[in-house]
């Protein structure tokens, strides 16, 4: 309500998430104060109390849910393989709890933030991009005889296959060859060439954004796909860098959060 006294705090979103399947809300809010003390306030302790509690539900909206629908604070994200866009399997679970969640509590809208790791995605979408360069002209082969690949990786190259790609991507390379003292280029092992193709594959900030857009908007595609959830109840977030963490095992991960 317009009061000088009113709270700034988020109370519709708190009570759309704190609200059970019938509409109800039941809360146990414990308080302690002396009776006897002429300062202690009965309602001053209560929204003091409440206001915590509405602050741990809006910054934790998931562990909330989770209670509720089962799922946990995991519900919050999704993790992808680095370098990739498609949606795990084991992920799937989750996100079609979170489809039940905002079916049953049409007030909620969801934001999806991709994000991206910029050495671990970095090194996984540079290796991909290496590897499609190898098995580009096969590719074309097979193509042009009326077999095409789908993915390069569905393709395995053999060993001598391989090692005639190298030298002709390296033959093919733009970038400055290693020289010998009187110019001429330097005979260099097989190694050193894949070495330096791989260094020399163009993976910038771009690349990485659009990865994690993509993954965002798969998800956010897979939600719609259910027709339990209306498009405008979801919002994609502009991607951003993750922020590193002690958890190794982190992947590629795409955030949420209840708005």
């Amino acid at each position: 309500m317009e009061s000088k006294d009113a709270t700034s705090l988020p109370v519709p979103l708190a009570i759309s998430l704190l609200k059970n399947a019938d509409g109800q809300i039941d809360l146990n809010v414990p308080l302690s104060g002396d009776l006897n003390d002429p300062e202690f306030s009965f309602s001053v302790a209560f929204f003091e109390v409440l206001g915590n509690l509405i602050m741990k539900v809006i910054t934790s909206p998931f562990k909330v849910l989770g209670a509720m629908f089962g799922g946990g604070e995991d519900l919050g994200f999704v993790n992808f393989e680095y370098g990739s866009d498609v949606i795990p399997d084991k992920e799937i679970q989750k996100i079609d709890k979170l489809i039940e969640i905002l079916e049953k509590k049409k007030e909620l809208k969801l934001e999806i933030e991709g994000t991206y790791d910029k050495i671990a995605d970095g090194d996984a979408l540079r290796n991909k991009a290496y590897d499609t360069l190898l098995k580009s002209k096969k590719m074309k082969s097979l193509a042009a005889k009326g077999t095409p690949v789908l993915s390069p990786e569905t393709l395995t190259l053999l060993p001598e296959e391989r090692q005639a790609a190298v030298l002709a991507a390296y033959e093919l390379a733009a970038f400055p060859k290693p020289r010998e003292e009187d110019g001429k280029e330097k005979q260099i092992s097989i190694e050193e060439k894949e070495k330096l193709l791989l260094t020399h594959v163009d993976i910038n900030e771009r690349h990485l954004k659009e990865l994690a857009i993509t993954r965002a908007e798969n998800i956010k595609h897979y939600i719609l796909s259910a027709g339990k959830v209306v498009a405008t109840r979801i919002f994609l977030l502009n991607p951003e860098e993750a922020e590193q963490s002690p958890d190794k095992e982190q992947s590629g991960r795409v955030i949420f959060s209840i708005k």
